[in-house]
């Protein structure tokens, strides 16, 4: 699962510190307000299951309290981080009988983004798990903590594998194409719903090389188009429903022309030629639990702000869910590629033939 998705949960614990901070504030007696009541150990989870993935990964942070700027705290990786090592993992069952136990251990990962929380390196629970998820079982989450004796779970089916992509059709198994020009007319890419999945997503990515002036080493390069919109199946059975994703083809041409150059004109201008590589579609499905998730914390344009908490965690809060994905990839067609290679577009793109 992406890393960087892990902290949108890490914000609903300054909601729970500011709430605890006014509880106690308007309850003291005393001439002497006091602001800070007692610490109360709140696990906060955030884990996503998907058997595509060879690892998967769990977040596990903690509320935190304390005198001064809780902003400040924030920042302090001791705040949110237990300062031991949790017993952590996940169990399987196949109509309910127990199946077995995946165990995770501690890693550090240095790609967190920065943000009111600190930044750099953090925690996270990893274990392998390539070849070792059935979708066709369900997965609990079992988290212990030894020096309190507190246990958090968390529960989850997977999404099925089984999802078909309709289109864009493969029309060569050896080397599938795609025909995009640039006209106004729609491009169909559909898929066939799936079970226990409830949110659907596509993005495409381009992948191209780059060679520049004085270097004939090409450099790979790709870019990720995020226009197509989101859809939700009316439930959770699969199989019987088709979800859209068309794209207007003009639209195509214009992505390429605003993000393969470069916006620092002397880097373009270094770059001598490029060459077009597979056009790659990702489908991703949401879990019924993760896209209620989704839901409750999408950007609201209501005046009224405060919205229902979600969470599937037992004894803490936060996510335990699946997500799939799948892809499907095509090479330019020679009509598409044709129009890259006149540079009609001025993008430097030539053909391969001519290396």
């Amino acid at each position: 699962m992406r890393i960087c998705c892990i902290f949108a949960l890490m914000k609903k614990i300054s909601a729970i510190i500011s709430a605890l901070l006014l509880v106690f504030l308007f309850q003291s007696c005393d001439n002497e307000v006091s602001t800070i009541g007692e610490w109360e150990d709140i696990t906060a989870v955030y884990g996503l299951l998907n058997q595509n993935d060879s690892i998967s990964y769990i977040k596990i942070t903690k509320a935190f309290l304390g005198e001064g700027n809780a902003l400040t705290f924030a920042q302090v990786t001791d705040s949110s981080e237990y300062d031991i090592r949790l017993e952590v993992s996940v169990e399987e069952y196949n109509e309910g009988q127990y199946v077995k136990t995946i165990d995770f251990d501690t890693t550090t990962v240095y790609n967190k983004e920065e943000g009111i929380f600190y930044s750099g390196a953090q925690q996270v629970y990893k274990a392998v798990t390539k070849n070792m998820l059935d979708d066709g079982n369900t997965y609990k989450l079992v988290i212990h903590n030894p020096e309190t004796g507190k246990t958090i779970t968390g529960e989850t089916s997977l999404v099925d594998g089984s999802m078909v992509i309709n289109k864009p059709i493969i029309n060569n198994a050896a080397r599938p194409t795609i025909n995009i020009q640039d006209n106004e007319y729609p491009k169909e890419v559909q898929v066939t719903t799936t079970k226990n999945g409830r949110r659907y997503g596509v993005y495409a990515t381009f992948h191209y090389e780059e060679v520049f002036v004085g270097n004939t080493t090409p450099v790979q390069k790709s870019i990720v188009w995020r226009s197509f919109p989101v859809r939700k199946s009316s439930g959770i059975e699969g199989g019987d429903e088709t979800l859209n994703f068309d794209f207007i083809t003009h639209s195509f041409w214009d992505w390429l022309i605003e993000s393969v150059p470069y916006e620092d004109l002397d880097t373009e201008d270094s770059v001598e030629e490029r060459y077009a590589g597979q056009l790659v579609f990702t489908f991703e499905v949401a879990e019924d639990q993760f896209n209620t998730y989704m839901e409750v914390n999408e950007p609201t344009t209501s005046i009224v702000q405060d919205r229902p908490e979600f969470t599937n965690i037992e004894n803490g809060i936060g996510l335990f869910s699946a997500r799939y994905s799948k892809e499907r990839a095509f090479f330019l067609s020679e009509v598409s590629s044709n129009m890259l290679w006149n540079d009609f577009y001025e993008l430097k793109f030539i053909n391969p033939v001519n290396k």
